[in-house]
């Protein structure tokens, strides 16, 4: 068999050079790492009896003509455009290979299977073919690498991310298994999971396949820092019963449920809108976090007027001082502010609040921690494109700009901490503001930061962006993380993160933070505090005039 070298080959399962353009972008994002195609397998021309027309006429499948019309003529998602891939795959080894097909399953000939292994490949991407099984799939030292465009554990069969809106699931799953025997139940290389587009289904789609384009580099970049091997196998997969191709009365039900969710979405945005209050708890932040004090404020910071809001509270004391640094927004003008109020013992403010950081562009999440007895703030600053430290002046009681550490990125949430000699960052991207965590690393907090080799590092709606500081508690290292499937500040998860090196990281959940139910408060989105106290941030859905302008200028294209 084949061993690992530093430049990694492999080869590709397709009916034909024309791919769709999500796969195409797979073979160029590989390509662009120095990563190659070496060898092409596509079916062996056989000849095939044709059914004449009146056979075709008698045997399509009738109950099926809605979807298969929709999805034929009216769907169209970017991701599933074809393209030609042969730009990339001309200088490739073409087999042709005619499989032995059984039941449902294709095996490849044993003399294929003997050419693949011989070929230097080490792993294999299915883009065509059936269900493969047989020798082919240990042919080469890694395997047969598919995807699967839902969670298999919730939704199983055809056609994808389509029964996550018609059954109302929250999240819209993806995984790349390797293919073993059993169909549906490969060994997991990498997981994720999206909200559910519940007004489209092609943006559902798109969402899902264009998401899942660089995970195959990840796991050739985790095979060349670890060597021969693919990681710690997740557990095994539990797959639902299987769905099949919509029936007319089922895809009437989903035309019909996606034209209603598309009409609640427009008019939310338009009537309803986010409006946060800071809360205050005489509790330390790890017992809040734990759940070994209850999430129910103390007192309150509340918003000024109904146009603006006050959220994303981080808490810290500073000598005898305790401080909250929160974003102020302002639907006006759709920016917000950092903003500084000091606190009294019991929690309540002692002054006036002030203006930390301004710019002309909306920051938010003003993210503190001390180091070396001083205090610093990394604010969110996504449209600004960097991501800068500030360092906390008692006197002005702002925070005055101290260096750039990292230039030319969109974070969103960022939270900077000291772990194993290292200084860590964690945020997610801008362009997917709930779903992508990336992590920097550095020697020095002033220093180099160098991006982990596995950005982003986790596809997840439900545990992705930063919801506040990590923290040490009895010796694990504690990550509050949004839960957005449900909605954007919905709940709070809480995570134990396991391994986090420069090529490493995995985490698990322990539990969520939610607040009361109640007929107004409708979520949370951060959480932070220290020995003492704990601070977090509470939303309701109200009706805002500027906002309500703002949207139906957007939506008229004014």
């Amino acid at each position: 068999m084949n061993t690992l070298s530093p430049k990694m080959v492999y080869g590709i399962l397709c009916d034909s050079y024309e791919l769709q353009q999500w796969q195409v972008a797979i073979i160029r994002t590989l390509h662009q790492n120095q990563i190659e195609p070496i060898l092409v397998l596509m079916p062996r021309d056989t000849e095939e009896n044709h059914p004449s027309l009146i056979q075709k006429v008698f045997r399509y499948p009738y109950k099926n003509l809605l979807f298969r019309a929709y999805y034929r003529f009216l769907l169209k998602p970017s991701a599933k455009r074809t393209q030609s891939a042969k730009p990339f795959l001309e200088d490739c080894v073409l087999m042709r290979c005619a499989t032995i097909k059984k039941g449902l399953s294709e095996y490849f000939e044993q003399r294929d299977v003997e050419a693949i292994n011989a070929s230097g490949a080490q792993f294999l991407l299915r883009f065509g073919f059936g269900i493969i099984k047989g020798a082919i799939l240990e042919s080469v030292p890694y395997g047969v690498w598919s995807f699967h465009h839902d969670d298999p554990e919730a939704v199983r069969g055809v056609p994808s991310n389509f029964w996550e809106i018609l059954e109302g699931y929250h999240t819209n799953g993806a995984i790349l298994q390797r293919l073993t025997s059993k169909i549906d139940a490969g060994m997991v290389l990498k997981q994720g999971w999206f909200a559910t587009v519940s007004h489209s289904w092609k943006a559902n789609i798109d969402q899902a396949y264009w998401g899942t384009v660089e995970w195959p580099l990840a796991i050739c970049k985790q095979l060349l820092a670890e060597g021969n091997t693919l990681g710690n196998p997740q557990a095994k997969l539990k797959p639902s019963s299987m769905r099949f191709a919509p029936t007319n009365s089922t895809m009437i039900k989903m035309l019909g449920k996606m034209w209603l969710n598309k009409l609640a979405f427009h008019f939310k945005e338009l009537l309803l809108t986010e409006k946060w209050e800071i809360g205050l708890i005489n509790r330390p932040y790890a017992d809040v976090l734990m759940k070994k004090a209850a999430l129910s404020a103390d007192s309150f910071l509340k918003g000024t007027s109904k146009a603006h809001y006050k959220a994303d509270p981080h808490l810290f004391s500073y000598k005898t001082a305790n401080f909250v640094a929160y974003e102020d927004y302002d639907y006006h003008d759709r920016h917000g502010r950092i903003f500084l109020q000091e606190l009294d013992e019991a929690l309540h403010p002692k002054h006036q609040a002030f203006k930390a950081i301004e710019r002309p562009y909306h920051l938010a999440f003003p993210y503190v921690f001390e180091h070396d007895g001083k205090a610093y703030c990394v604010p969110e600053n996504a449209l600004g494109n960097s991501l800068d430290l500030y360092q906390f002046d008692a006197g002005t009681k702002s925070f005055a700009f101290k260096h750039t550490l990292i230039k030319d990125v969109a974070v969103v949430d960022p939270v900077v901490f000291q772990f194993d000699t290292k200084w860590w960052l964690l945020g997610t991207d801008k362009s997917s503001t709930n779903t992508l965590l990336n992590i920097w690393f550095a020697d020095d907090l002033m220093g180099s930061w160098q991006p982990h080799m596995l950005n982003p590092v986790k596809t997840d709606i439900r545990s992705a962006r930063p919801a506040g500081p990590v923290c040490m508690v009895d010796g694990r290292l504690i990550r509050p993380a949004q839960d957005c499937a449900k909605y954007s500040g919905h709940r709070i998860s809480v995570m134990e993160i396991e391994t986090l090196t420069p090529t490493q990281f995995s985490e698990k959940l322990l539990h969520t933070l939610e607040l009361p139910s109640s007929g107004l408060i409708k979520g949370i989105h951060t959480v932070s505090g220290n020995e003492s106290f704990t601070a977090f941030d509470q939303k309701s859905h109200v009706f805002v005039w500027a906002n309500f302008w703002h949207q139906f200028k957007r939506k008229l294209h004014l």
